[in-house]
């Protein structure tokens, strides 16, 4: 078995800085939004014993007017406390699309069951639908709740997950299944999802489902795990359906269900947790380490099918090109062609995944006025691997969000575009499918 084993010890610098023309910045305020072109200061880079790394902190970033070509986003308004469902834009909607069903029912556009990584919503293949998730709130649980409000005893029904679709040209919303949640979608038109035992959430219970899978938004349903269980669909790699299942004490195992009870244990027991799905849907990326452990971040690349290692990269010494300190944890990825994008305590470690080599190539922070610490989500390469983009926290000096805003960083040029979505104070999620292969 061949095994590339890269234990970094290194500081990393001089940094790279970029800048551009119209730009947010400590010095200037709010940014113009208006477009110019970028403009660059770039330096040497740090050479270690093992790799060249570059250490680049973006402190000036452009206002754009609209997102970048090909993104989709939805986006919530802030304080309304799952009253309105999102709003989506993007390039494929002609205008802002209120999402939701008609009649006006309180809900929100976003699978509260899922984590960070996972996309609020799908576009299918034909370019006109839009497959996503609606909560509708049954009873509010209002976080500012005093001691006299009525108490919410254990058992209430508070919400109904449900699986929606928006046709993008007709502009018809039409409810998909009731009492599911989190969905993939294979290129073949195979819908997957989990189905909860009880149509509705209810408080401070276990939501427990299992995971169904139909031919198309309308095809008869198959059950594939007949155990009920907290599981939250993820991927199809192919033929194969990836799936997390969370475990009532904490911590969970990533499965692969081939059909019918046809399950296979990928990621053992509390060991490590899935990053991201290699190109092709054979590989997969996983994280273990980080404050808890007491180790650093490690990420090791694995053929999934069979368990095989192919390599390994360890955080041991990188440091944060704006903070000097070390990379504390690792968290959601983008796997595009030979490159990786992944989400660290330090904004982004740019990963090559060429020969069966895991090489750390470059850590990217990101400086602006207003910007929350290590407020990266989950980023999304194009399918050149060549530009990512990705949400961040937006924060007061007390660190209370003010709103979400997308992101877009070309890697190869360094420009970087902001996009804010109009309305007020949001927060948002990127449209994308993540199934491999496409």
């Amino acid at each position: 078995m061949y095994l590339a084993v890269l234990a970094f010890s290194l500081i990393i610098g001089p940094l790279v800085i970029v800048g551009c023309g119209d730009y947010y910045s400590a010095r200037e305020g709010d940014a113009p939004t208006t477009e110019t072109t970028a403009t660059l200061e770039t330096t040497t880079t740090a050479t270690t014993d093992t790799a060249e790394v570059r250490g680049t902190v973006v402190s000036q970033i452009k206002n754009a007017l609209d997102l970048e070509p090909g993104l989709m986003v939805v986006a919530h308004r802030l304080g309304v406390n799952f009253e309105v469902p999102g709003v989506l834009y993007g390039a494929k909607a002609k205008q802002p699309l209120q999402l939701g069903p008609q009649g006006g029912k309180k809900g929100q556009g976003k699978d509260s069951l899922s984590g960070g990584d996972l996309p609020v919503a799908v576009l299918l293949p034909d370019g006109r639908q839009l497959l996503y998730q609606f909560w509708e709130v049954l009873v509010s649980d209002d976080p500012g709740r005093g001691p006299g409000d009525p108490v919410i005893e254990v058992g209430t029904h508070m919400a109904t997950p449900s699986i929606r679709v928006r046709d993008l040209i007709s502009g018809e919303d039409r409810l998909v299944v009731s009492g599911a949640h989190s969905t993939a979608w294979r290129a073949d038109g195979t819908l997957a999802y989990a189905q909860g035992v009880d149509v509705d959430y209810r408080y401070n219970m276990p939501y427990l489902s299992r995971v169904v899978v139909r031919k198309g938004l309308d095809g008869p349903t198959e059950t594939w795990t007949s155990d009920a269980d907290r599981y939250t669909v993820l991927r199809w790699a192919k033929d194969s359906l990836l799936v997390w299942r969370e475990f009532m004490d904490g911590g969970g195992q990533l499965l692969a269900l081939d059909g019918p009870d046809e399950i296979r244990v990928i990621i053992p027991v509390g060991e490590e947790g899935f990053v991201a799905l290699s190109p092709d849907g054979e590989r997969i990326l996983t994280s273990s380490g980080g404050p808890e452990s007491g180790e650093p971040p490690m990420i090791r690349e694995v053929e999934w099918r069979t368990g095989r290692e192919i390599a390994r990269l360890s955080f041991q010494g990188v440091l944060d090109p704006l903070s000097g300190g070390p990379i504390q944890w690792v968290t959601g990825a983008s796997w595009e062609k030979d490159r990786v994008v992944v989400a660290t305590s330090a904004d982004l470690a740019i990963i090559s995944a060429k020969d069966d080599a895991l090489v750390l190539e470059e850590v990217v922070a990101f400086d602006y006025p207003g910007l929350g610490p290590a407020s990266v989500f989950a980023p999304l390469l194009d399918e050149t691997g060549s530009r990512v983009s990705f949400v961040v926290d937006e924060v007061t000096d007390t660190y209370e969000l003010v709103r979400c805003a997308v992101v877009t960083y070309d890697l190869s040029s360094g420009e970087c575009r902001r996009w804010i979505s109009p309305g007020g104070p949001t927060i948002a999620g990127l449209v994308y499918n993540p199934s491999r292969p496409r």
